[in-house]
């Protein structure tokens, strides 16, 4: 999160961590995730950081993971994670479609519950 208040960082996408101070400082967009089991990193910790969000922002809940999900297997997030890094870096018209629009990719995908301010 302190890195991505840097001018220089194009968006961020913090895994099971995120605080309102660090995301209230974003200058680029961002994605955060949480695991819906998890409890070292409760979800609700992060959906307040997401609220606090002054850049574009998605909140996503991995439906069934826990804090160790991303460690132990990072499939049920790689397609998002990547995703977003492809539409914000790469102008990937085919990745921003996960996030953006009426037919949000990850909105209708039963692996996520996902929150915009976009």
């Amino acid at each position: 999160m302190t890195v991505g208040a840097e001018a220089r960082i194009a968006a961020t996408v913090p895994i099971q961590g995120a605080g309102a101070t660090g995301v209230a400082a974003l200058t680029g967009p961002t994605f955060l995730i949480a695991g819906e089991m998890d409890t070292l990193v409760t979800p609700a910790s992060v959906e307040q950081a997401f609220l606090a969000a002054t850049v574009p922002a998605v909140y996503g809940l991995s439906i069934g993971q826990d804090h160790l999900m991303p460690g132990r297997n990072p499939a049920p997030i790689l397609e998002g994670v990547t995703g977003w890094f492809r539409t914000h870096l790469a102008g990937d018209q085919n990745a921003r479609a996960l996030f953006y629009g009426s037919g949000c990719g990850l909105c209708d995908d039963p692996a996520w519950s996902i929150q915009r301010n976009l």
